[in-house]
């Protein structure tokens, strides 16, 4: 981390981490932090739209990129062990497995 804060020009590796966490935030988190007031009611609305539909996408995106996330995204309630974790892993790599043969 050292070399890290001595090219960012930073004085410690704390502020080295801290801008990486930063400049990695979820960007999704960044837009609904968002200050409207200074938008147009029609603005601010289409902005909401937007964003509700952003949300959307996202979530569905992430659905179809694991079994477990679907589940959790159709089942909200859905308690799950560390059981239910390893076995979306185990069978996509299962299935990629079989699909190199």
């Amino acid at each position: 981390m050292e070399q890290r804060a001595k090219a960012a020009g930073k004085t410690s590796a704390a502020q080295v981490y801290r801008r990486y966490i930063n400049a990695n935030k979820n960007p999704l988190e960044n837009l609904k932090s968002v200050d409207l007031s200074h938008l147009s009611k029609e603005e601010a609305k289409e902005f909401t739209l937007l964003l509700e539909e952003l949300e959307k996408r996202e979530k569905r995106e992430s659905s179809m990129a694991s079994f477990y996330d679907f589940v959790k995204t159709i089942w909200p309630e859905f308690i799950a062990g560390a059981h239910h974790k390893r076995w979306p892993r185990l069978s996509t790599r299962l299935l990629q497995e079989s699909q190199k043969d």
